[in-house]
């Protein structure tokens, strides 16, 4: 039967958009009979199943849930499907509106093994509580997506009281199967549940699409096992040669390579099968001997010349064929040639190692050089719970290869995170191209970020390679992004969605692979509704969040970023710093740092800078905060919660710190006692003790 359209411009609501279907489900309920002109045939069979099989419709059965333990070991035994499955679901959910939508996945026994998007949100509009280990099989929970994709093994849509539970009635989802395409067996279920939302197509389509693009991987991934086939006979015979031997499948992967190969890739023992080729080499060596991977140079009278870590190689590459697969992949030979057999035009290695280049642009090396600042998370300082816990999340998200955002006010660290996340990632040997949004015209921003040809404008005398294509390979990080003209964030996820640029008056298109990491101190959503900033870049962006706090929230960490800047800046004054009082810590922990790190920072460099003698005291940080603030605000109106220097003891204040005070106030006792936080009589006392006779007034 058909089922009846639903209009799109309102919010699902099943006592009002399946009146007739709510009440055949109650009467079905109450009597066990179906009313066959208003349930879908499938649905009263699996309703009929499902009142058989003894399903509370009301209540999800504590059957229905694994134990902790019990999920734990279904997930480990089912790391497989989640390693293939989880990318796709990566690459669907952006799509979708975050508040309303999750893409999941189920095994074959119907168990919940993933989910991706805001689940509070979507438990508090449908009503259910989701969570992992839950079984959607039509004996736990009667009707489902799940138990009727597992029936009929085709994608399915089920909308609110098709569902035979109660508390699914808000629920509106796709399905579809994953199955072997091998063994035909039913691997699991990939769906797309909506919390009130319409059903629609769309949402089946893309659910269909990515089941199908699932077990085309799946079938890839079966035909690089065949490479294996001869097993270790082929391998100990490969082993023996002194050509390198790299078998290459369609998706760029290493699926067999020997000793030879191994040491020309500078790797050991296993580790390189099954990962990709720019996951070993530099962005440019991956990509010059891929594209000569795809060519046959097996009959050719020479074979074509690459050059890999440094050393020139002689390459030829064929075809790999089977019989029932058909192409499967590529054979790549590799023998090592003399360093006198090159040509003297041929590229350096830091260059297109097939293609010489035609432009002239800096090389690659400066740019990773200046760029990737070696900073990883093992080095960061996090004594706070909140940073320890964000670093966990940046490690993820450095393994992820997700577009990435970090959100924070200025001076948190957000580009000192961003490094971390290149280094820790497999882009790391690549270029980390950094751009503040907020530093470039509108008007240059194209040119600057994807380059210009010769001509393009006034002024344009020669080929410029814009930062994307530099970068190309590794990560580009987009500080202050919130900052970006409306007209260029359309044109960075076209980029985006498509992977090529084209340069300002050039017509070709050039593909890019490089990872976004983009940094803002601005509430982008509030951007978005102001209509600053868009919403699809915004969400194509928003993979992984992750939100530094200021400074002022995780004040411990100023005891162990002190002596780390004081190492720092020691050596560059020639000084030595043998103990820091008390009081220097005081002053610092009382400051509301509205520059974060970055004026700690400075703070520090400041009290070195003026030190004149081995130990920091809180006389050497004061001139510091009596310096006028970024707000142009009076340097005397610059105070402490509390007051000036809550705590800090006349006694404590030291001769240099009253002439330095009196020096940021150009000679005026009273404002210098102000920032001090002492009388005037009592600098006059102290002027005295010191036989000092300040300026007239």
């Amino acid at each position: 039967m058909m089922r009846t359209p639903y209009r799109q411009d309102s919010d699902f609501n099943p006592s009002v958009h399946q009146r007739p279907l709510l009440a055949a489900w109650k009467r079905f309920l109450e009597t066990g009979q179906i009313t066959a002109d208003v349930i879908p045939p499938h649905i009263a069979e699996s309703w009929k199943q499902s009142r058989a099989k003894g399903v509370d419709p009301f209540v999800c059965s504590r059957s229905a849930r694994l134990d902790p333990g019990s999920f734990e070991r279904r997930i480990a035994d089912l790391q497989y499907l989640i390693y293939i499955a989880k990318p796709f679901m990566e690459k669907i959910y952006p799509s979708l509106d975050p508040r309303r939508y999750l893409v999941v996945l189920y095994d074959a026994e119907g168990y919940h093994l993933l989910r991706m998007g805001r689940v509070a949100a979507f438990e508090r509009i449908s009503g259910f509580h989701i969570e992992g280990g839950i079984c959607f099989g039509e004996n736990k929970i009667g009707t489902c997506g799940f138990s009727l994709v597992k029936k009929l093994r085709r994608p399915v849509q089920i909308a609110g009281c098709e569902h035979y539970a109660a508390f699914m009635h808000r629920i509106v989802g796709s399905y579809a199967p994953i199955n072997d395409p091998v063994e035909g067996a039913l691997m699991g279920v990939i769906g797309i549940a909506g919390a009130m939302t319409m059903p629609n197509q769309q949402t089946l389509d893309t659910i269909a699409s990515a089941s199908a693009a699932i077990e085309d991987s799946i079938k890839q991934d079966h035909a690089r096992r065949i490479f294996s086939v001869q097993g270790r006979t082929l391998q100990t015979m490969i082993d023996h040669l002194d050509e390198g031997i790299a078998l290459i499948d369609r998706e760029g992967r290493i699926a067999e390579i020997n000793l030879a190969a191994r040491t020309i890739f500078g790797l050991t023992g296993e580790d390189a099968k099954g990962r990709r080729l720019e996951d070993i080499l530099s962005a440019p060596e991956a990509r010059g001997l891929l594209s000569l991977a795809e060519g046959d140079s097996a009959g050719c009278d020479r074979p074509l010349e690459i050059s890999i870590r440094s050393k020139p190689y002689a390459v030829r590459g064929r075809p790999v064929r089977d019989p029932k697969e058909g192409d499967i992949g590529r054979m790549i030979d590799l023998k090592a040639l003399p360093p006198s057999a090159r040509s003297a035009k041929r590229p350096a290695a830091d260059q297109d190692p097939v293609k010489p280049p035609k432009e002239s642009h800096p090389p690659r090396n400066p740019v990773r050089e200046t760029g990737a600042t070696k900073v990883f998370f093992d080095t960061m300082i996090a004594s706070s719970s909140k940073m320890t816990e964000l670093i966990g999340l940046g490690r993820m998200a450095a393994r992820s290869g997700a577009n990435i955002i970090i959100e924070g006010e200025s001076g948190t660290g957000k580009e000192i995170f961003a490094h971390a996340i290149h280094n820790e990632s497999t882009r790391r040997d690549a270029p980390f191209v950094a751009i503040n949004c907020s530093a470039i015209p509108g008007e240059l921003m194209e040119s600057i970020l994807f380059g210009h040809e010769q001509g393009a404008f006034t002024g344009a005398h020669q080929t410029h390679i814009g930062k994307f294509e530099l970068a190309d390979g590794g990560t580009v990080f987009l500080d202050e992004i919130g900052e970006m003209p409306a007209a260029m964030q359309a044109k960075l996820l076209r980029v985006l969605e498509e992977k090529t640029i084209e340069r300002v008056g050039g017509k070709k298109v050039r593909r890019v692979d490089v990872r976004i990491v983009a940094a803002t101190n601005r509430n982008l959503l509030k951007e978005i509704h102001a209509n600053r900033f868009r919403e699809d870049l915004y969400y194509r962006l928003n993979v992984f969040r992750i939100a530094l706090p200021p400074l002022r929230e995780r004040k411990q960490e100023i005891r162990h970023l002190v002596p780390f800047f004081v190492r720092q800046f020691g050596p560059l004054f020639n000084k030595t710093v043998e103990r820091i009082q008390e009081d220097y810590y005081r002053c610092l922990m009382d400051y509301p740092w509205p520059g974060n790190i970055r004026e700690l920072r400075n703070a520090v460099e400041y009290s070195i800078a003026v030190l004149n003698g081995p130990v920091l005291a809180a006389e050497h940080v004061l001139g510091f905060f009596r310096q006028p603030s970024a707000d142009g605000n009076d340097p005397a109106d610059r105070t402490f919660p509390g007051g000036p220097l809550p705590g800090l003891l006349l006694s404590e204040l030291g001769d240099a710190a009253i002439r330095n005070a009196l020096s940021a106030a150009d000679g005026h006792k009273t404002k210098a006692a102000r920032m001090l936080g002492i009388s005037r009589t009592t600098l006059h006392r102290r002027l005295k003790r010191m036989a000092v006779q300040g300026p007239p007034q």
